[in-house]
């Protein structure tokens, strides 16, 4: 009988480095920022306008860099695909979550257009029924495991279950 091997891979390469490259950008930003403020200026124009300067780039870098540490912890995530269920780790301060193919109520595919162009199809492992519901709504819930759909990924999640996989695209 043929040996079936789990599938390990990364969410998103490109998310995480793209995120990991901006988190030192925002801190340099806010340091040439801080600098100037340092220097100050020799009427009272200039630095007021530098206060100004310096409120708004502390607010935007802190929330920039939340912001961007959030996804690049969301899209480094480890998913593991066995014959046991699917898994998904998480770096650092996130717990794992784990489903096993007896506990998955719904397997299907959606769509997220993220621009005129652009459209993400990812898989969908729920342990409740979803029917009807937009990704949005599908993206609040926390029973659900998502990941990029590509053929690879496919023919192993086919190789360990026989749920049926709803709205399935033809061509990937």
């Amino acid at each position: 009988m043929e040996d079936k091997k789990p599938m390990k891979f990364i969410g998103s390469i490109f998310n995480t480095i793209i995120c990991i490259l901006i988190l030192p950008l925002a801190f340099a930003i806010w340091g040439v920022v801080f600098y100037f403020f340092l220097q100050g200026g020799n009427n009272a124009t200039s630095a007021e306008a530098m206060t100004v300067v310096f409120i708004i780039v502390s607010i935007f870098v802190p929330f920039s860099i939340f912001i961007f540490y959030k996804e690049a912890v969301k899209s480094s995530a480890i998913y593991t695909i066995s014959e046991k269920g699917i898994r998904r780790s998480r770096f650092l301060f996130s717990k794992s979550k784990e489903f096993l193919w007896e506990e998955i109520q719904e397997l299907g595919c959606c769509c997220q257009h993220t621009g005129f162009f652009t459209k993400y199809v990812y898989l969908y492992f729920s342990k409740t029924q979803l029917r009807g519901m937009s990704f949005r709504q599908m993206n609040k819930n926390k029973e659900i495991i998502f990941i990029f759909l590509t053929q690879k990924r496919l023919k192993k999640v086919q190789e360990f279950t026989n749920l049926p996989i709803l709205n399935l695209p033809s061509k990937l």
